[in-house]
């Protein structure tokens, strides 16, 4: 019998059985028979709030509170006594979340009201309401909240003390009791310096770097505290005397001034340079633990920092596998950064480093690609990554000092990811844009009376021009040309693209002359044999042989310049993994374009990404993730003396700006209310006589603070409009997944099957989806969502989470709405970029969500509708890559053998499934439309004798029937139906893993034939 129509709601509920599983046991438990104290031990284990239970009277000053909830962020909602609190509690352990809460988190004596909800991807929010009583003799003592803070900015530290008698209060006093240049006494007291500067120099770490904080006025509830290295500083502040003496502590995260931070893996090349800089510290190889005496001679430099603030934790040398490997296997705390760099030498002298692979596997470095003959390396880790999850750079083998200087050397930045950990994020991103009419020969260039292919080979590291192509077009199909000498030009085209090296990036267009109406086909009269490989050819540079192959002999329109094929590839790719574009196939049009960026992959080779098929030269999905990763311009207006010491007294009467507003911008992350509150602030602020800034001075510096805060706010509220198709109120469009799960594994041969997921695959959906109508402004979220799960998603242990992970198939939905929880993070990251450089503050600031955009930034425009074609194309995508993963769950994808009735059968047209024939039957005589789909993958465009590789979604044969059973015509029209989701069913089949009819493709051979 045939499917049933398998059309989605427009939204559901996601209620599955195994997203409900831990919630639902205790519930089930408590229904039976079980004791009473049974079933209210299995409520409370339920229950989100841990401790305080409902009804406690703690007897204490300070009141630990512990939540069952998970680290995604805006997961957790608490509120006590009105305050919220729920950004403030640390990471889960065992699933529970904690905080310790003092009179600054809203804590008071007598009755206290805590209410807790707990989001789950997927499932009803949890809520509950916990009632309970403080009572202590103590003093109400609050040191504040933890926060973030830049080195360099002094924060006003205001403590409080409930409770205390008045005449009590001067007596309380801060202190600095843990911190980088801070040593704890047996007496509790703290040290600076001599011991500290000590351990310094024996770890291999510059003095500079454990310079004590300075910490002012300390006696009484407000003090100033400043920073100068970047570290975790704990303050604590003591009040009252006696019985009624009471202390808490506070934690200050000092981290550099930008959240963009330059890191360079090797400072110099040769002498007493070399070292590994980051920021503003150099960390020189001389200085490190076992640094080599002779500056020719290689050695290994392996620098750890903490990944939460770039604090320093060690520098040190190594001058061969055999020392560092032990050292290197030992570290395992995920808490810290990993930068190696094989520091080279005299060009002519080799370091002993054969087998330091051992050392490296556990901190992501890839196997089997780190030199074991003169070369270098660098790598960004973190301990317990898996091989391959590193940033790194390698040269395998080389004396060439130059050549090690720009292959070995990783620059870029280190930026705090969606954990607010510091990861490498490069620096270098290359816009690229291949649109018709424009000529494929460059520009100003003329491919006039060519006609054939343009191959342009790149340099995988300087994008330079490299051997195997400098802009060569081989004339495959020009006139005048005898079929021989066409085929000799495209087994030259073979042969060239053979010899290219090993990860270099490869460009091949189709080029053309104008002939009548259109453009001549690429591929003239070659023969059969260099057809093949020379699809073949292009399918290992990652392009595909069917998308080639149809485009061979295809016509070019007159708008398309006869640009029919663009492929932006590389040596090695496999199939399909490339960037490519072919006429008419695959959804695109006559005339194709394709347009994304070059961007450094894992192991920093130069890779298409953020790849769509855009058809208008005006649109530009890279345009703001490329304004994010700009490098920082460092300048910010009326930065002189006198300005900047008015603007430092206007940020200091203000606890959350500081003395350095600038920074507390992207450390704060200011909402829109929030900036709004700090306007009314910052223009009532009053000027003081003084002989720092004059008056005019001050009102200059109080107008620009103005002006900024304005800026913030827009950035943000611009930001939360892109991201609002991820908000806790749009998520449940997400779960639209989970709907296509639960029917497709209704007749599924086996529900438990495993599904691969990845973000990028669902950000290719979205830029796929690009048309006239949503291509800025869709083109940019796609962009977005693209590089921030890539350069800023790191899991809690510093692994990439843009990879693929594989997922039960009945929980996808659940795993895509976790994906879209962290994506709405990532975009809060970049946002911290763009506010953190006032020339990427200035233009977005100014022009986000702008209604009449100039030109220049029409990228910006955002309105209301826009925002709901953001969501209808981002509910698209969700269910093109459902339906793509999901689907072949229930209707397998079959691959058909090529065996005609007496041998494999090339023809000339695709093949009609109706005629395959197994065991006597016709298992899908009644197909038509969609189901089916043939990939040409050999052509003669002589003979006209193709070859073609057919596939059919069926379910699987029951054991008494010979007939297979495809998905429901309504089902096959929302798919593949053009103004429905419009997949194309040749890339829908071929990106699924295949089966045969039978058991086996040998049975499948000897059962099955072709009729005709």
């Amino acid at each position: 019998m045939r499917a049933g129509p398998l059309l989605l709601p427009t939204l559901v509920a996601l209620v599955t059985s195994s997203s409900l599983g831990a919630a639902a046991a205790p519930a089930v438990a408590a229904e039976g028979p079980a004791p009473a104290a049974a079933a209210a031990r299995a409520r409370r284990a339920a229950a989100p709030v841990v401790a305080p239970r409902p009804g406690a009277v703690v007897r204490a000053h300070r009141v630990r509170i512990r939540v069952r909830s998970g680290d995604a962020a805006g997961a957790l909602r608490v509120r006590l006594n009105g305050v919220p609190v729920g950004a403030d509690f640390g990471a889960s352990r065992g699933g529970v979340r904690t905080l310790v809460t003092s009179v600054s988190h809203g804590l008071r004596r007598g009755r206290n009201v805590l209410r807790v909800t707990v989001l789950h991807s997927g499932r009803p929010p949890r809520s509950t309401t916990v009632r309970f009583t403080v009572r202590t003799r103590r003093a109400l003592t609050g040191a504040g909240r933890d926060r973030r803070v830049a080195i360099g900015a002094t924060a006003p530290m205001t403590g409080s003390a409930h409770g205390l008698p008045r005449a009590s209060r001067p007596s309380a006093r801060w202190r600095v009791v843990a911190g980088p240049g801070v040593r704890r006494t047996p007496a509790g007291r703290s040290r600076t310096r001599a011991r500290s500067a000590q351990r310094s120099l024996a770890n291999g770490l510059p003095l500079a770097a454990l310079t004590p904080p300075l910490l002012a006025s300390p006696a009484g509830l407000a003090a100033s505290f400043r920073p100068v290295v970047p570290g975790r500083y704990t303050l604590r502040l003591t009040s009252g005397s006696g019985a009624a003496r009471s202390s808490d502590e506070v934690t200050l995260t000092a981290v550099p001034r930008t959240p963009l931070v330059p890191i360079d893996t090797m400072a110099a090349l040769t002498g007493d340079g070399r070292g590994i800089r980051v920021g503003e510290m150099t960390y020189r190889l001389r200085d490190a633990q076992g640094a080599p005496q002779s500056t020719a001679v290689p050695a290994l430099q392996v620098v750890v920092l903490d990944r939460d603030t770039l604090s320093p934790i060690s520098n040190k040398a190594y001058g061969s596998s055999q020392r560092a490997i032990p050292e290197l296997k030992a570290l395992h705390d995920d808490e810290q950064l990993v930068i190696v760099s094989l520091q080279a030498g005299d060009a002519s002298t080799s370091g002993d480093f054969e087998t330091i692979e051992q050392g490296l596997a556990g901190l992501g470095f890839p196997a089997g690609r780190l030199p074991i003959r003169p070369g270098s390396f660098s790598g960004v880790g973190v301990p317990g990554m898996e091989p391959g999850e590193a940033d790194v750079s390698v040269v395998p083998f080389s004396t060439d000092t130059g050549r090690i200087a720009t292959y070995g050397r990783m620059q870029g930045y280190l930026s705090p990811d969606q954990h607010l950990n510091y990861g490498f994020v490069p620096s270098e991103r290359v816009p690229f844009r291949y649109v018709a009419p424009e000529s494929p020969c460059g520009p100003g260039a003329s491919c006039a009376g060519s006609v054939g292919f343009r191959v342009l080979v790149q340099d995988w590291k300087t994008l330079k021009p490299a051997r195997g192509g400098d802009g060569i077009v081989y004339q495959t199909g020009r006139p005048g040309l005898s079929a021989a000498q066409q085929s000799a030009e495209a087994q030259s085209m073979v042969r060239n693209l053979a010899a290219v090296e090993d990860g270099n990036l490869v460009i091949v267009q189709a080029v053309s002359t104008r002939s009548g109406a259109g453009y001549l086909p690429p591929i003239g009269e070659i023969d059969r044999a260099t057809m093949t490989a020379l699809a073949r050819t292009i399918a290992g540079f990652g392009g595909t042989r069917n998308a080639f192959n149809r485009i061979a002999r295809t016509t070019g329109p007159a708008a398309g310049g006869g640009s029919t094929y663009t492929l932006v590839g590389w040596k090695d790719a496999g199939e399909g993994e490339a960037a490519e574009v072919a006429a008419n196939v695959d959804g695109a049009g006559p005339a194709p374009a394709l347009s994304g960026v070059l961007r450094p992959d894992r192991e920093s080779r130069f890779r298409p990404a953020e790849v769509s098929a855009t058809s208008r030269p005006s649109a530009d999905p890279t345009a703001l993730a490329s304004l994010v990763m700009q490098e920082p311009t460092g300048e910010w207006p009326l930065s002189d003396p006198r300005h900047a010491a008015a603007i430092a007294y206007i940020g200091g009467t203000l606890p959350q700006l500081g003395s350095d507003p600038r920074t507390a911008y992207w450390t704060q992350s200011f909402t829109q209310s929030d900036t709004n509150a700090l306007i009314r602030d910052v223009t009532n602020t009053a000027y003081r006589a003084n002989d720092r800034f004059s008056a005019g001075e001050f009102v200059e510096a109080r107008d620009q603070l103005v002006l900024e805060l304005g800026l913030v706010g827009k950035v943000r509220s611009y930001l939360s409009k892109l991201q609002q198709p991820f908000s806790e109120g749009q998520l449940s469009q997400w779960v639209t997944a989970q709907t296509v799960a639960d029917r497709v594994l209704e007749d599924a041969e086996n529900p438990d099957d495993e599904v691969t997921l990845s973000w990028l695959e669902l950000t290719a959906q979205v830029l796929e989806l690009l048309g006239p109508a949503t291509e800025e402004v869709t083109g940019v979220l796609g962009g977005l969502l693209d590089i921030g799960m890539w350069g800023y998603g790191a899991t809690k242990s510093g692994g990439p989470s843009e990879g693929e992970m594989r997922v039960h198939a009945d929980a996808f939905g659940k795993a895509l709405v976790d994906r879209a929880e962290q994506a709405k993070v990532t975009i809060d990251r970049m946002g911290d970029v763009i506010v953190g450089d006032y020339a990427k503050l200035a233009v977005v600031g100014r022009y986000g969500s702008c209604v009449d955009c100039p030109a220049r930034y029409a990228y910006l425009a955002l309105d209301g509708r826009d925002m709901s074609r953001n969501r209808a194309q981002i509910d698209r995508g969700v269910q093109r890559l459902a339906y793509q993963k999901l689907l072949p769950l229930g209707f397998p994808v079959m691959a058909l053998t090529r065996v005609g009735r007496h041998n494999d059968w090339p023809r000339s047209t695709a093949p009609d499934v109706r005629d395959y024939v197994c065991n006597g039957y016709q298992p899908w005589k009644d197909y038509a439309g969609n189901a089916s789909t043939s990939l040409l993958q050999e052509l003669d465009p002589a003979g006209r004798v193709n070859a073609y590789d057919t596939f059919v979604m069926s379910r699987p044969p029951g054991i008494a029937t010979g007939h297979g059973t495809p998905p429901s015509n309504e089902l096959l029209e929302l798919i593949f139906g053009a103004e429905r989701l419009g997949m194309d069913p040749g890339a829908f089949m071929a990106a699924a893993r295949h089966r045969t009819w039978f058991s086996s493709e040998d049975r499948e051979r000897t059962a099955c034939f072709w009729l005709r």
